[in-house]
């Protein structure tokens, strides 16, 4: 049983962990964090192909499980500019091919996300992930967090090809259960609630024309339709004929 902390501080308090539960602490990363993992000046002293050093000695993890720094700041708070870090621990966790990986992560991947598109698209795709468990309300998961959108843990097995175990949670409960495809014909991102995967087949079986291909774009035609130095979008201003004494 390996571990790499995330800090100095988290360090000591995974050693107290493994001191109670009579573990060896020689197996508790001590030279580097887990953000080294992926530090681009860093991560190659420390991933070689499918394996990661544990105090120099190289390793090969048959199972990861995690629970990954989330987000960075870019300087303008936690919101909408802050930057998503959990994604790039998924990928260093796929490149090492271990047979299981299970990690908590925000919910967020689902539908949105700065700079999530090619994570939501490579993980909606992937038929090995066995099973997804949903948080609606991150509270439900971790009392003393607030996280919009809330979390979620998955099940990756390398050795499954198929549908996945949707289960969502709300106020402690379990409120929805599916085997279900992660991601829908037509659809570009992820179905959170299990119960509208029927309505939207019963709307297909129509066979009727999309939304989007009744609609215009933001900008017509490629003309700016927003006011002067603001985002507001106004009306054009049309002409009954395209030029005078037409």
């Amino acid at each position: 049983f390996y571990s790499i902390p995330t800090s100095k501080i988290a360090y000591e308090f995974t050693r107290k962990v493994y001191q109670l539960l009579d573990l060896d602490m020689r197996n508790i990363e001590a030279t580097y964090t887990s953000y080294d993992l992926i530090d681009e000046s860093k991560k190659d002293q420390i991933i070689e192909k499918e394996t990661i050093k544990i105090n120099n000695k190289k390793l090969k993890f048959d199972v990861i499980v995690g629970n990954p720094p989330y987000q960075e700041s870019d300087g303008g708070g936690m919101g909408s500019s802050a930057l998503p870090l959990y994604q790039k621990f998924v990928y260093v966790a796929k490149q090492q091919q271990p047979s299981f990986i299970s990690m908590i992560i925000p919910s967020r991947w689902f539908t949105g996300g700065r700079g999530l598109d090619e994570f939501r698209d490579e993980m909606l795709n992937d038929k090995r992930i066995k099973g997804i468990t949903d948080y609606l309300n991150t509270k439900d998961c971790f009392p003393d967090v607030d996280l919009k959108g809330g979390v979620c843990y998955f099940l990756w097995d390398k050795n499954y090809n198929g549908k996945t175990n949707v289960n969502t949670y709300e106020n402690g409960s379990l409120i929805s259960n599916a085997q279900r495809d992660l991601l829908e014909k037509g659809a570009e991102t992820f179905i959170r609630y299990n119960e509208a995967i029927s309505i939207l087949h019963k709307v297909q079986n129509f066979n009727e024309k999309s939304f989007a291909d009744i609609v215009s774009a933001n900008d017509p035609f490629g003309f700016d339709t927003r006011e002067a130095g603001g985002y507001k979008r106004i009306k054009p201003k049309f002409k009954k004929t395209p030029f005078d004494n037409c």
